[in-house]
């Protein structure tokens, strides 16, 4: 509701009629970039909504932290891109609730909300070459084209790389 409340009124050119806000750029410096799917780009400045389908990026030396409406972190470090392709969150029916981050490169910090604490199993952060299911966590991933590293805070994951036991837009940890 809160969440609601302080964003709600926030109007972004690119975003679909209705569509809510998935999150929130809470802290931004050095110039970061929330990219829409048609190509269109906003700058990633604190107060700035961040919407499904758009792909965060920051630049050498600047860094964006985002919040998720269900309390999730997203703490992008420099040269990093990630792609919100899911944020569906329903707290009354968590086997509804569907999240799928997608990594390009860099390093990024996850610290998983309520949306992923009450679905594991509906909960996915991909790197170019792995998928990383969660346990209740608080990560942070290195990735590039050929390599995924991460650094667990809390919790526990389960990392598998792609196959077709494990395909890529699926959500959830794969065995």
């Amino acid at each position: 509701f809160v969440f609601l409340m302080l964003f709600g009124s926030l109007v972004v050119a690119d975003a679909a009629p209705g569509e809510q806000a998935v999150g929130q750029v809470i802290f931004s410096t050095g110039g970061g970039t929330l990219q829409f799917e048609s190509g269109t780009q906003v700058k990633g400045e604190a107060g700035t909504p961040v919407y499904v389908g758009q792909t965060l990026s920051t630049g050498t030396g600047s860094h964006m932290h985002v919040q998720m409406v269900d309390g999730a972190l997203l703490m992008l470090r420099p040269t990093s891109s990630l792609r919100i392709a899911y944020y569906t969150v329903d707290l009354a029916h968590p086997a509804n609730t569907k999240i799928l981050l997608d990594m390009q490169k860099g390093v990024i910090r996850s610290v998983t909300g309520k949306g992923g604490q009450t679905n594991k199993q509906g909960f996915r952060f991909n790197t170019p070459v792995a998928a990383i299911g969660i346990k209740g966590t608080d990560f942070t991933v290195l990735a590039n084209a050929n390599l995924s590293s991460i650094d667990l805070r809390q919790g526990g994951v389960v990392v598998s790389p792609f196959s077709a036991m494990c395909p890529r837009y699926a959500v959830g940890a794969c065995s």
